[in-house]
């Protein structure tokens, strides 16, 4: 490859990833429930001193096993307490899940294809989300992604090395989220067999005593130590209430219906949503193509498994988002008209400019009083640039497609303008309207420097940024507590801080029912 060239393509892998996953990373204030309860617990677990079992205010927290909280306190006792180094091990896992699939597209598909998989992959606003946020899901999905593509290798090659990686991969992915980091490799890779009548490769893959020695070697001692120093607890907490019961069970209000994965897979992929026919076609190869059973084979098992569950979350589908951008970029030679991208990056601009204006509406329309206070005060917190960026960004995204470049050059122009409008603009302005007064009330009752109660109201991110255990009980006259509209009477706090719907004041009085 000659430098010039050389140059281009490493430009082209390196800047969507690093606009997607690290430009202004350190902006936006944490996202509540699950940004604010990772890094609240990260947080204890440096002040505890206990590596071994993860707390939040006060009480264990089973939901997830240790692995990113020991990486989000490495990075934060590193680097600082901010929402950088917070979320820097999820930018990290984004970046090597993206890479990985790169590699993996240029070496079974083509170099046109391993563009386009990069592009789709680091336009999608779910991947963006989770790949920029301080929770487990990133790193959950990066080990996915590298077992099942390692023990492609394998199955492609017959050499044993990228077998025994997989193994590795799942182990840590034990210690990153649970049973599903071995669920699905398991599951996927048995539909594959029986879809092909393959067996033996079902044997030499899934069935290798030695390799998940090798995965549980890896999980098993932190597994053992937690059960010594929780008991049975732990087993009820982590596996029958945060896994078994996610599946059987609703958790959190967040249930759906048998079809809640199609309409957040077409979102999930936008603005390449058009891309998703490419995929559908290659079903035709299903019994021919060995690559392309394997990838629905891994994509079919993440959407009927989580289709049928009783907790549905619009992230679990990422799962399988990897096997789909492969077979969306199968033929990343020819792509189809850029308009099929530009169209829908446009449609979706036009709906961030048309955000004030909602805002505004619900505002109105809402009985909730803290929903009300968010949105109204949340106008007042959109930069000055706003129609400007986004309208720019709007009319650069119509206008590429009628410019002499190259078809690739034009979907990669278009890819960007749609990051940079999310990561610079978007993603930012919702963190800030939503969790921007939390920030700054935490920076208050620092200030005061007096221990804070949360009642009625659950954002953990306040105890993250006053890196204190904030307790959830009934205030005392005198107390200070941190609120939201419509939890306390009126005149019951004395108020330090007011904005957003978000409230810090002494408690005098009776909370009302």
């Amino acid at each position: 490859m000659s430098p010039p060239a050389f140059w281009s393509h490493g430009l082209a892998l390196v800047l969507p990833l690093f606009c997607a996953f690290v430009l202004y990373l350190w902006g936006p204030p944490l996202f509540d429930l699950d940004e604010g309860a990772f890094t609240a617990a990260t947080s204890e677990m440096l002040r505890r001193g206990d590596y071994v079992t993860t707390w939040l205010n006060g009480e264990p927290r089973f939901d997830k096993p240790i692995l990113i909280y020991w990486l989000q306190a490495a990075s934060v006792a590193l680097g600082g307490r901010d929402e950088f180094f917070f979320r820097l091990p999820s930018a990290l896992a984004a970046l090597g899940w993206g890479v990985a699939l790169y590699v993996f597209a240029r070496r079974y598909l083509s170099l046109p294809g391993a563009h386009l998989a990069l592009l789709v992959f680091c336009s999608s606003l779910t991947i963006m989300v989770i790949g920029r946020a301080a929770t487990a899901d990133a790193l959950l999905n990066l080990l996915i992604a590298l077992a099942l593509l390692d023990a492609w290798r394998f199955v492609d090659s017959g050499r044993f090395a990228p077998l025994y990686r997989a193994y590795v991969w799942i182990g840590l992915g034990l210690l990153a989220k649970g049973p599903v980091a071995a669920v699905v490799p398991f599951a996927s890779i048995s539909l594959y067999a029986f879809i092909r009548g393959d067996w033996p490769i079902w044997k030499a893959v899934a069935w290798r005593p030695l390799g998940w020695l090798i995965a549980l070697a890896i999980a098993a001692p932190w597994y053992i130590a937690e059960y010594r120093a929780q008991g049975q607890d732990f087993i009820q907490g982590f596996l029958f209430e945060h896994n078994l019961g996610r599946f059987s069970d609703t958790m959190e209000s967040h249930g759906g219906s048998a079809f809640y994965y199609i309409p957040a897979l077409l979102l999930m992929f936008m603005p390449f949503t058009a891309w998703l026919w490419h995929a559908v076609r290659s079903l035709s190869e299903l019994r021919s193509n060995a690559l392309v059973t394997w990838c629905w084979c891994w994509f079919a098992f993440v959407f009927l498994f989580f289709s049928f569950s009783g907790t549905q979350l619009p992230h679990y589908i990422l799962y399988g988002a990897t096997p789909m951008i492969l077979l969306m970029a199968r033929e990343g030679d020819h792509p189809p008209s850029v308009w099929w991208a530009a169209l829908p990056a446009a449609a979706l601009l036009g709906l961030w400019l048309a955000l004030p204006a909602l805002m505004t509406a619900a505002a109105s329309r809402s009985e909730d009083v803290y929903l009300a206070a968010m949105l109204q005060d949340g106008l007042g917190r959109l930069p000055n640039s706003w129609y400007l960026a986004l309208g720019a960004a709007l009319l650069g995204c119509l206008s590429l497609p009628l410019l002499r470049l190259s078809r690739l050059l034009q979907l990669q122009s278009i890819a960007l303008l749609h990051i940079l409008a999310l990561v610079l603009f978007v993603i930012p302005t919702i963190a800030d309207i939503k969790q921007g007064p939390v920030r700054e009330a935490a920076a208050v009752a620092s200030f005061l420097d007096e221990p804070v109660l949360m009642w009625r109201h659950d954002m953990p991110s306040f105890s993250t940024y006053l890196d204190q255990v904030t307790a959830k009980r009934a205030p005392l006259p005198g107390e200070l507590v941190f609120t939201r509209l419509g939890k306390f009477s009126e005149g019951s706090l004395d108020l330090y801080y007011a904005s957003g719907g978000i409230l810090l004041g002494r408690y005098r009085g009776e909370p009302s029912p």
